[in-house]
């Protein structure tokens, strides 16, 4: 590798760098095989990093510092005995040690536990200052474990793992006292005879003391020479990493004010085909929901299982708005999600998080902790198919959005009941012309200029208004459209939003909507057969309509033409069915369908 996918890398699992290598991911993919798996949790780290960032900046880098060396350190032993480090979420490591040909379980599962033992005797109790010291819990699981590549959106192929491995990991994880390495009853099942026991915990597992019959070192192969192009390798990098390339990795850590969106979307399961497309669809609906509304998509594992979360307010997709993003991006998820027949509930909750990225060139991860994480699980799992949000959110978007007020909630780590909201959608932006108009009588005349052709039979013309914020513009225009309407004109309004700068069309939707008449509560069958009854006396653009995708997202499949057409020419093709969709008396059929 040369020296830029190299520093890149270092953010990837080896299993991913691993299937790049051998070409791009073009579809997703599943595994289900045999494997050992460890699971970390260093204990106490949310009052760590509270003393640590009350110093200011001076304390932010002495944690960056303090927490590379336990990252670095963790790593190394994992690779050391033949690991691979598969995600670190914050404070918990996951870590497995796959069943190659030739392994036995229990020498994997052995491994596993070895590099365990080296991990308590390197880091356990260590000082990590300001009167703190580093206290870890490991669980040791083994059995099935499937790993899956999903989502695809622009590249990124989010990994999922699953399985009994996984989870007797995180049982064991959790029963562990601090400094302690606990084996689900699989695991010492698999490599008890090798081994001393510490205290016996019934289902949970049976503490590691030591290793009577150790296995020889076998380290984890270092990354193929094989060349990994880095536009691979790219999708996989966190924006706020990419968007600092070459800065000092220590100036990376900070704490921001973020808005975080989770979803509890369905588990991968046994890998089965079912599985796999249930866990592909849903992880893609929620990478293109979060890409629209330029969040930040992050999956994590730990032992609560796969979360998969979205940030916004991270560098360099930082707004103003990002409150009312997140709230955006979450009822388009529901919707696309309810499309799909999948039923997960979504919560979004703001506040302060700590973030940046940590580790050393063996292994470093962008991490993100805080509060608010665990503020918008506990809302996600009580949203029960909806979402809900909490009142720091409610607040940041108040006037551009309504809501639902719900009974406060009984949430885990809150003394007291929490306030929540179901947000509902835009606040109705027609109240601007709800008052009569008073003054602005040259400019309503001038208006007035424009309008008088269009109702004389003639072509009408085009009028900007151009003023400063909050100087009247959507009153004068809603009086404008009272107007015209009272005079018999059909009014067609399109409306930008900045939100939506990345939607292609997006201010049209309504335009095309009304041409169509889709207002209501059609569902997409039905928008889909009011179109094809309203263009069937147009034959000649029968075959384009899948363009209308493009405006109003009704999912027209896409048909043997239609299908071949990308780039320029879809685009093309695209605008000139719109045309002739708004002023069939312009349309010049001699254009034909642009295909090239």
């Amino acid at each position: 590798m040369n020296a830029a996918s190299r520093s890149l890398s270092c953010y990837l699992p080896r299993l991913l760098s691993g299937r790049l290598a051998r070409g791009p991911i073009a579809t997703p993919e599943a595994r289900l095989h045999s494997a050992a798996v460890l699971l970390s949790d260093l204990q106490g780290f949310t009052s760590l990093v509270a003393t640590f960032t009350g110093s200011g900046r001076a304390g932010l880098e002495q944690l960056t510092w303090v927490l590379n060396s336990y990252f670095a350190d963790l790593v190394e032993e994992v690779y050391a005995h033949g690991g691979d480090v598969l995600c670190i979420a914050g404070d918990a490591f996951l870590c497995y040690w796959p069943m190659e040909p030739g392994d036995a379980l229990g020498d994997i599962t052995l491994r596993a536990a070895q590099a365990g033992l080296a991990i308590q005797k390197r880091l356990h109790n260590r000082d990590a200052g300001h009167g703190h010291r580093f206290a870890t819990r490991i669980g040791v699981g083994a059995g099935d474990l499937s790993i899956a590549f999903v989502g695809g959106t622009g590249g990124r192929w989010d990994l999922i793992a699953d399985g009994r491995a996984l989870h007797e990991a995180a049982e064991a994880e959790r029963a562990c006292a601090p400094g302690e390495l606990v084996l689900s009853p699989a695991a010492w099942g698999l490599i008890g005879p090798r081994c001393k026991a510490g205290r016996a915990l019934g289902d949970p597992g049976t503490a590691l003391a030591e290793v009577s019959e150790a296995l020889s070192a076998r380290p984890t192969p270092k990354p193929s020479g094989t060349q990994i192009e880095e536009a691979l390798l790219r999708p996989f990098v966190p924006p706020s990493v990419l968007d600092r390339e070459g800065s000092e990795i220590a100036w990376l850590a900070e704490q921001r004010n973020v808005t975080v969106l989770m979803a509890d979307l369905p588990q991968l399961g046994d890998a089965s085909a079912a599985s796999l497309e249930s866990a592909h669809a849903s992880v893609r609906a929620f990478q293109q929901a979060i890409e629209r509304y330029e969040g930040t998509v992050r999956v994590d594992m730990d032992d609560k299982g796969v979360m998969v979360l979205a940030v916004f307010g991270l560098p360099p997709r930082a707004h103003e708005n990002d409150a009312l993003r997140a709230l955006h991006a979450a009822r388009a998820l529901r919707a696309a999600l309810d499309g799909l027949g999948i039923d997960c509930g979504i919560g979004v909750a703001t506040g302060r998080a700590f973030c940046g990225a940590f580790g050393s060139d063996l292994r470093r991860e962008y991490m993100l902790r805080g509060g608010v994480i665990n503020l918008a699980a506990r809302l996600m799992k009580s949203a029960h198919a909806s979402v809900v949000c909490d009142n720091a959110t409610a607040l940041a978007v108040r006037g551009r959005m309504t809501f639902e007020t719900l009974a406060p909630l009984v949430l885990k780590g809150h003394a007291q009941p929490v306030p929540a909201y179901r947000p509902l959608g835009d606040s109705d932006r027609a109240q601007a012309g709800a008052a009569p108009m008073i003054g602005r009588e040259r400019e309503r005349a001038l208006l007035e200029a424009q309008l008088q052709p269009l109702l004389g039979g003639e072509q009408g013309g085009l009028a900007i208004v151009e003023a400063e914020a909050g100087l009247g513009k959507s009153k004068l225009l809603a009086d404008l459209r009272a107007r015209a309407e009272s005079a018999g004109v059909r009014v067609l309004a399109a409306v930008a939003d900045a939100i939506e700068s990345n939607t292609a069309y997006f201010a049209w939707r309504p335009v095309f909507a009304a041409v169509f008449g889709l207002e209501g509560s059609l569902d997409s069958a039905g928008a889909r057969a009011r179109i094809a009854g309203k263009m069937a006396a147009q034959p000649e653009l029968a075959r384009l309509l899948p363009l209308l995708n493009a405006v109003i997202p009704i999912q027209i499949p896409d048909n043997e033409l239609t299908s071949e057409m990308t780039g320029d020419v879809r685009a093309e093709n695209t605008r000139q069915l719109l045309v002739k969709v708004l002023f069939p008396a312009q349309w010049d059929p001699k254009l034909g369908i642009h295909v090239t």
